[in-house]
């Protein structure tokens, strides 16, 4: 076919830059507009990438100011407007904008074919969610109106919208999308950066980490619970990753547990590598991409439904417990320090699954929903697989407990 002239609108990065590289592995002629310097996507060659610095900029001082509120609508409103503005001086075959920053362009219609990503799930979903948590533990919490209304307007507006996983695509169809509206195009995971080590041998004490935004819809309130029971087991808790002040109270009196800043890439691929165990107790994921990067590291992961990229994991490859509970998380914890042969043999099977969800899936899967375009391969993966139910994971593990 001949090559597509494609615009990408983000306000920051995403996974705009693996799409943009995606695109142009499939040759076609992709543009990437984004908030972020040029510099920050140095992986993709010179002129793909058109920079609109000054609503990120405004964005950061806001959020060092204490005002991140602000800042994040100044963000999306200003950016949507740039965005609009510059798609309609030439013409676009497609047009693919992150969501809350493509209301002005999607109103244009700038191209011949306008599609919407949106990383998590519906945003009613997920303000819901945490509108109910935040009330659990008696935290503040207020609905971001601005943003719920954009993307709702953006949901009836684009001609399709993308999302990571059938859990995401769920939470739309519950609230009345058209199912024909909406692709499910699920991420990678880099195997050049994120593998095991060969021949590493558990040994105690268990080395359990979580690596991700330090908040209540990440779950980490619960993850904290059970890191309080677990304390006369011999586990050591790594936490790495920005700790949202709201629930800093929460990590009073927590031992047994070291807390780490955010790590770039290359480092955090390396010290996943020393550990065993990966948790991810979220709330609210549309993918959660930090689940595949731990599996191909060598991680078991203990993972909830409620996110995307748990249908993936097959049974034997990690365990599923339910969100919002802790003793789940402490009672399959306390199992793997009780059998660690168990922890061996899923260790093998996470990293087999790993290796068959590179970035180059993600390739495949774009050509087909994006493009329109089909493969007849048959070493292309299949994730047409249900996930595993909690009740079967937890009682896999639990047996003989």
């Amino acid at each position: 076919m001949n090559p597509l002239k494609i615009a990408i609108g983000v306000g920051g990065r995403f996974h705009a830059d693996r799409m943009a590289d995606a695109l142009l592995q499939l040759g076609h002629q992709p543009t990437l507009f984004s908030t972020l310097p040029k510099f920050r996507f140095s992986s993709l060659p010179a002129g793909v990438v058109k920079s609109s610095p000054w609503p990120e900029l405004v964005f950061r001082v806001s959020r060092s100011l204490g005002q991140e509120r602000f800042g994040s609508d100044f963000k999306m409103v200003t950016f949507g407007r740039i965005l609009a503005n510059k798609l309609k001086e030439e013409p676009w075959d497609i047009f693919v904008g992150w969501s809350s920053f493509s209301k002005e362009a999607l109103e244009q219609k700038v191209a011949k074919k306008n599609i919407l990503i949106r990383d998590s799930t519906h945003i009613s979903f997920q303000m819901d969610i945490l509108e109910t948590e935040y009330k659990k533990i008696g935290i503040s919490f207020q609905r971001d109106e601005l943003a719920e209304s954009r993307e709702i307007k953006e949901y009836e507006l684009a001609d399709e919208i993308i999302v990571l996983s059938n859990f995401a695509k769920n939470t739309f169809l519950s609230r009345g999308v058209p199912s024909e509206k909406i692709k499910v195009v699920r991420l990678g995971v880099d195997t050049s950066l994120f593998f095991p080590l060969e021949h590493r041998e558990w040994k105690a004490p268990l080395r359990v980490v979580y690596f991700g935004s330090m908040d209540v819809r990440k779950g980490i309130p619960y993850l904290l619970q059970a890191i309080q029971q677990l304390e006369s087991q011999n586990i050591e808790f790594h936490l790495v990753g920005s700790l949202d002040p709201k629930v800093q109270h929460l990590v009073d009196g927590v031992k047994k547990c070291t807390f780490y800043p955010s790590m770039p890439q290359h480092q955090l691929a390396g010290f996943l590598r020393t550990m065993d165990v990966f948790v991810f107790p979220t709330l609210e994921d549309g993918f959660g991409q930090t689940l595949i990067q731990a599996m191909a590291s060598g991680l078991v992961p203990i993972f909830t439904p409620n996110c995307g990229a748990a249908e993936l994991v097959s049974e034997g490859e990690g365990i599923q417990v339910r969100a919002g509970n802790s003793d789940d998380l402490v009672k399959t914890l306390s199992a793997f320090v009780r059998q660690p042969d168990l922890l061996k043999s899923m260790r093998k099977s996470a990293i087999a699954k790993s290796k068959q969800i590179g970035w180059e899936t993600y390739t495949h899967q774009l050509a087909d929903q994006l493009l329109k375009e089909t493969r007849a391969d048959p070493n292309f993966p299949s994730f047409s697989h249900r996930p595993t139910s909690t009740k079967l994971s937890v009682t896999f593990l639990l047996s003989g407990i």
